[in-house]
């Protein structure tokens, strides 16, 4: 008798979560949102890196919808992409390498270094960073090794939150 029952609500709830639309962003120029930072080593974009280099991840919202990804993370086009964030009067550039599992649409993800530049790492998260591509940027940041493999995994962990593929 309960399996009567079960299985129309586990259809209904099936139909409910399909209908619901992949969020996409609206704006590829820049956004407003959250900065943490996390522990750097390979990359979505196929490089590695260390934390003092000035890298970020964008959301996995944003990362995955840029106009012109593809299955492979490694040829996303926003890969190399330079941007400016601003918070509290302070701002860094940094080149967007990695994606953010944990990251709100226009979150960002830094490297102690980069968050460093815009506040203390025992703040952990910061609300308001402000954020836009910079115009003339399209070369791929050196990584500390640059001749990495292909492999699309992050193994990164953060006092913050999770940003791993």
């Amino acid at each position: 008798m309960v399996y009567l029952f079960s299985l129309p609500l586990f259809l209904g709830c099936l139909i409910l979560t399909a209908a619901r639309p992949i969020p996409r962003a609206t704006d590829y120029t820049g956004g407003t949102g959250q900065g943490t930072y996390y522990d750097t080593g390979l990359t979505s974009c196929g490089q590695t890196y260390t934390d003092s280099d000035l890298i970020v991840a964008l959301s996995h919202l944003f990362y995955d919808s840029y106009p012109g990804a593809t299955a492979n993370p490694n040829d996303n086009p926003v890969c190399g992409k330079k941007l400016t964030a601003h918070y509290q009067g302070k701002s860094v550039t940094v080149t967007v390498a990695d994606r953010c599992t944990g990251c709100a649409m226009y979150d960002l993800d830094f490297t102690p270094t980069g968050f460093q530049t815009l506040s203390d790492l025992s703040v952990g998260r910061i609300s308001g960073v402000v954020w836009a591509f910079d115009d003339s940027t399209s070369e791929p940041a050196s990584g500390a090794d640059s001749a990495s493999s292909d492999s699309s995994s992050n193994n990164d962990s953060t006092s913050t939150e999770d940003s791993a593929n």
